[in-house]
């Protein structure tokens, strides 16, 4: 079934991208959640018009995401949290808490999917996070303080 991807998808394809997908992944996952509808003559048809003006929009906006990341470049951000005397943290520190702690602390505010480090801060102490897309990147330090 060929359908025309409303939003990025990981390991399938961009924003108005045209794919062809199995039927039970297309009805079952892709279209219920958004993330795709059924591609027929028409659709294909104004594709070539709403993926124009989506090429406008995403070249404006990455101008501003670039000089938001280019700020936050360098930063550092404290958290203090509560450890074991080996420096283990009770709770660790997941992406959203992380994008808790740049808005508050930073006054950025970005999304979460920006955060390019997949894994989660366990102990006490300094760790660098990348933050940005494959052309933008910025890193952070997060320093880790027990409570």
């Amino acid at each position: 079934m060929k359908v025309i991807l409303l939003t990025n998808v990981p390991k399938l394809g961009n924003i108005y991208d045209i794919r062809d997908v199995k039927n039970g992944y297309a009805r079952n996952f892709l279209i219920p959640q958004g993330k795709a509808e059924i591609a027929t003559d028409v659709k294909i048809m104004y594709l070539d018009e709403t993926r124009k003006k989506h090429e406008t929009e995403t070249t404006a906006n990455r101008v501003v995401f670039a000089a938001h990341i280019k700020e936050l470049n360098g930063k550092t951000i404290i958290l203090t949290k509560k450890a074991n005397d080996l420096g283990h943290l009770f709770a660790a520190i997941h992406k959203p808490e992380l994008v808790a702690a740049i808005a508050s602390q930073l006054g950025e505010t970005i999304d979460v999917g920006y955060i390019m480090s997949d894994e989660t801060i366990k102990e006490i102490g300094d760790h660098t996070i990348d933050i940005g897309d494959k052309d933008t990147r910025a890193i952070i330090t997060v320093s880790i303080t027990k409570a």
